[in-house]
């Protein structure tokens, strides 16, 4: 995960932030802080808008029903989502790229590579060539060399005839030689034999010698030329040389003719491999360029297919990333909870602000100790008609109390509390929890919850109201307007965290100040008038009423005299009912049961009012309703009605002129309405 944060580009804290956040309820500004509480407000913030900007956390905006500002982290989604939609978008540059990059090296393989390339073999062959030509001329020229030398054999018996005449002048030569060198041995022989001493004889041995060699000799010479002449004669003539000679120039010429063929022959085929290689080359580039087109083809053809089927496997997750954060991780989605937890001090804390400067009409807060968790500022800005009830564990007698209870509208209750803070705000949001004493963690110190569902906030708000009537209550006397104005001065409002426009309203007074009010107007009264006399119903509905709370035991006080107070008012307005020509005649017709006291005191508080819708005004119409209010929420306890009572008093309080007949009528069968569901 850091590896990835890293390489989307966060920095080291954001990294830390977020993995520190995540899987966590969405949280606030302010609980986000806590965890990094050393971040200058600048760096955090910078942080903040990191994240967003990123896609890892998201925004959800305060409504006004309570819920604040918070910040949600959400898994890295939207990263892994656009690294893959990145690669989803890139897979068209992806495989334009592997297109360029294989049409590239197979131009190269085709054009540049001497493997296939025949344009040097077709160069290199065209000089072996002309070496193989200018070798064939000069074979050409020694063949017909040889073959004219070969015609000399056609000379051969001119040859032999010379031989023979050669050969027989030699042979004559030779033994004209032989001839000289016998008569030479005869002179010597003759010198021989007369060196002997043979005087006597001398003459006829040399003359026998002579005449011997005379007829032998050259009977001897000439027998031996004539034989020797003959045979030369029969041996050349043995000798056939002309077919041998016809033999070895048709030879020649077959040599002649054959050698002439296999060089032709050579040429030609020499001639068709060249024209073969030749027109090879010239078809091979189409070919080629053909077989390189294919091979593109079928290569950017599965390359497609690889690619789209990558692309394919990217899909699912994509849709399923884009699906889950359409459909789960929204704002909408997400703000459209109406109840969720609460796990820190502060954002309980932050919402008791947001409450304090939010609220319209009523807010109760209950906390531990006023000074860790509310401070006088805070209620600066609180509008005049908001009653505010307070409840902790210090004591009335508290300095810090008694600044409290110098607030205007502000009541305090005292009760123990160590670890429970809650809070409901006008009926429309409610905030509860315990805090875990042991917890160290800043956000995770708090076990509660949070809810700005109206059906909920009401029916929680009996139990506030329990643990508000539980607690030790001192109301002290109305504020006054000195006091309001001094108070105002004093505090300074604290820095809201989401602001409210609310119309200024006139300030509710409380039960214990109608009592007051009406005893005064009472007494006042009596001595000035005489009292009045009532309709028989409605005596002796009062006296019914009056003689049963004699006898009731351990009957709570306040609500006694409020019912006086309701009584003597009503005897004191009984007369101007009838005076008034206006005023229209309303007669219950919904009544308790006999044994039921509280049904007799809540139906006593309803008639007065009935009586009396002539001569009232909106705003006192509010403030006897508030009496009713308060003894149906002690008779009866909370409920739908009472909260729905409480809106009418809301709805009159600012109404400073008499009810009119349609208000009367409006009022009577919506209090008829009120007895059914209360009697």
């Amino acid at each position: 995960m850091n590896r990835f944060l890293e390489q989307i580009g966060l920095s080291e804290k954001s990294i830390e932030i977020y993995l520190k956040s995540l899987g966590k309820p969405a949280m606030t500004y302010y609980e986000i802080n806590s965890l990094f509480p050393e971040l200058e407000p600048k760096k955090f913030t910078e942080i903040l808008e990191e994240l967003m900007n990123n896609d890892l956390m998201f925004p959800l905006k305060a409504s006004e029903g309570g819920r604040l500002q918070r910040y949600f982290f959400i898994p890295p989604i939207g990263p892994v989502l656009s690294y893959f939609s990145n690669i989803d978008s890139g897979f068209k540059q992806i495989e334009t790229g592997i297109r360029d990059l294989i049409m590239k090296t197979v131009n190269d393989i085709f054009q540049n590579e001497n493997e296939i390339e025949l344009k040097t073999v077709y160069e290199q062959y065209k000089e072996i060539r002309k070496d193989i030509e200018e070798d064939s001329l000069l074979q050409k020229k020694d063949a017909e060399d040889i073959s004219k030398e070969m015609e000399v054999i056609g000379n051969i018996n001119k040859i032999i005839e010379n031989l023979h005449t050669k050969l027989k002048g030699i042979i004559q030569t030779q033994f004209g030689s032989l001839i000289k060198t016998l008569s030479s041995l005869r002179g010597k022989l003759i010198d021989n034999i007369k060196s002997v001493g043979l005087k006597k004889n001398e003459d006829e041995v040399i003359q026998i010698i002579e005449d011997l060699f005379k007829a032998e000799l050259n009977e001897l010479v000439g027998e031996f030329n004539t034989r020797m002449d003959t045979l030369i004669e029969e041996e050349f003539n043995a000798i056939q040389t002309e077919p041998i000679i016809q033999r070895i120039i048709q030879s020649r010429n077959d040599f002649k003719m054959l050698l002439l063929n296999m060089i032709s022959t050579y040429e030609m085929k020499f001639n068709s491999i060249s024209d073969i290689i030749q027109k090879k080359r010239e078809n091979l580039e189409p070919n080629f360029k053909e077989l390189e087109n294919k091979i593109i083809s079928k290569t950017n053809r599965i390359i497609e297919d690889s690619i789209n089927q990558v692309a394919g496997l990217n899909k699912p997750i994509i849709q399923l990333f884009q699906s889950y954060l359409e459909n789960y991780l929204t704002p909408t989605k997400l703000a459209r909870q109406n109840i969720w937890e609460i796990s820190s001090i502060v954002r309980m804390n932050e919402g008791i602000i947001n409450s304090i400067q939010n609220v319209k009409d009523e807010l109760i807060l209950i906390v531990p100790k006023l000074s860790k968790y509310l401070s006088l500022e805070m209620f600066a800005q609180v509008p005049e008609n908001a009653l505010i009830k307070v409840v902790a564990s210090d004591p009335q007698v508290n300095s810090m109390v008694k600044k409290f209870k110098e607030i205007p509208n502000l009541n305090y209750g005292e009760r123990d509390n160590k670890n429970f803070i809650a809070l409901i705000r006008d009926n429309e949001f409610v905030s509860m929890g315990f805090i875990q004493e042991d917890s160290q963690d800043p956000i995770n110190n708090l076990i509660g919850f949070a809810c700005n569902y109206k059906p909920i906030a009401s029916l929680l708000r009996t139990v506030f109201s329990k643990l508000w009537s539980a607690a030790k209550i001192d109301f002290g006397g109305p504020v006054k307007d000195s006091q309001r104005k001094n108070f105002s001065q004093k505090s300074e409002p604290q820095q809201p965290i989401s602001s409210s426009k609310t119309s200024p309203k006139n300030q509710p007074i409380s039960s214990d100040e109608v009592k007051n009010k009406t005893k005064t107007t009472i007494k006042t009264t009596e001595e000035k008038t005489a009292k009045p006399s009532v309709s028989k119903e409605i005596s002796t509905e009062l006296k019914a009423s009056i003689d049963k709370k004699e006898k009731q035991e351990g009957e709570d006080e306040r609500t006694e005299d409020k019912v006086e107070a309701i009584k003597d008012s009503e005897e004191l307005k009984s007369e101007k009912i009838k005076e008034k020509s206006q005023s229209t005649e309303f007669a219950s017709k919904i009544f308790p049961k006999p044994d039921d006291e509280a049904g007799q005191a809540i139906n006593l508080a309803f008639n007065a009012i009935i009586s009396n819708l002539g001569s009232l005004k909106g705003k006192e119409f509010s403030n006897e309703l508030e009496n009713v209010a308060d003894i149906v929420l002690e008779k009866r306890g909370f409920s739908v009605t009472l909260h729905n009572l409480r809106s009418w008093i809301n709805d009159y309080k600012k109404i400073g002129i008499k009810l009119t007949i349609q208000q009367q009528k409006e009022i009577f069968e919506k209090i008829e309405e009120w007895k059914k569901k209360l009697l």
